[in-house]
């Protein structure tokens, strides 16, 4: 077993948890033991080690009135937390009918959260896609994904008129091509340019570091997490007009953004047009 960041993440754990979890992975102890070889104190193990205990990390048993400690039984750890050490063993594509009307479809992995993208990519010509793009999702899809497969889409989005509707950083468009090499980022502006769009702008204080964004499209709600590499697709009517309703009325709220305008002024600044 392998006690890492991520797993300290999802189960609540801080540096010093996942500090004394590797260490007992691989020997045991008592406190003072634990101590010369964590670089911990002594007085911090003693209100740490029961609190991992009573949360089924760690076990201790006594001899010659001394308290031992040791890494709990692997098993029990994975039953009872529901699982990021197995979690290459979860499947990369799930998709769960809930009812005739409803489903769950869940996509995990770089190429697989493209999932998202292929669904708009294949709606009927002059459809509406509406979506919530921060700036730094922005960069985490352009930036983890090959640029091709970007410029695919996007011209697929021209080529059928689809409407994009968006909610999205006004500094986005500079900063995606400033995080690519001068090739790339032309290539980029380029796709996005002359898109059926309509945009506003997203105020900078709000969703300032989130990599995750929203499409609705059709009756589903996609939501995709660029750096968790994670897509979770919902389909269902009731839910995709609620999200639709709060949409409108932030978007009420908000300046309008033409972003075609200040893409194709980019591409003139750069001689591409």
């Amino acid at each position: 077993m392998e006690f890492t960041t991520k797993n300290a993440l999802l189960w609540g754990l801080d540096k010093y948890d996942i500090t004394i979890l590797k260490h007992l992975s691989s020997h045991e102890g008592t406190i003072v033991h634990i101590a010369q070889a964590t670089g911990i104190p002594r007085t911090s193990l003693y209100y740490m080690l029961p609190k991992l205990e009573q949360r089924g990390f760690v076990t201790s048993w006594k001899k010659e009135k001394k308290t031992f400690w040791k890494l709990a039984n692997i098993d029990d750890i994975q039953k009872k937390y529901h699982d990021s050490m197995n979690i290459a063993m979860v499947p990369t594509e799930t998709i769960m009918p809930v009812s005739d009307t409803t489903s769950l479809e869940i996509y995990r992995g770089k190429k697989n959260v493209l999932h998202a993208w292929k669904q708009i990519a294949n709606l009927p010509p002059k459809s509406r896609v509406l979506g919530i793009q921060p700036e730094q999702s922005l960069l985490m899809a352009v930036t983890k994904n090959n640029i091709q497969d970007v410029v695919t889409f996007n011209e697929t989005v021209k080529r059928k008129q689809i409407i994009v509707e968006g909610i999205i950083h006004k500094r986005g468009t500079d900063s995606m091509y400033k995080v690519l090499s001068k090739k790339d980022g032309l290539l980029l502006l380029k796709s996005f340019a002359g898109r059926t769009a309509d945009t506003s702008e997203l105020p900078d204080q709000l969703l300032t570091n989130t990599t995750a964004e929203m499409y609705l499209y059709g009756d589903k709600i996609a939501i995709v997490n660029w750096k968790e590499e994670l897509c979770v697709i919902i389909r269902n009517k009731d839910v995709n007009e609620l999200m639709k309703t709060m949409f409108a009325s932030t978007k009420y709220l908000l300046k309008k953004y033409d972003q075609n305008e200040k893409i194709a002024q980019r591409l003139v600044d750069f001689g591409m047009r």
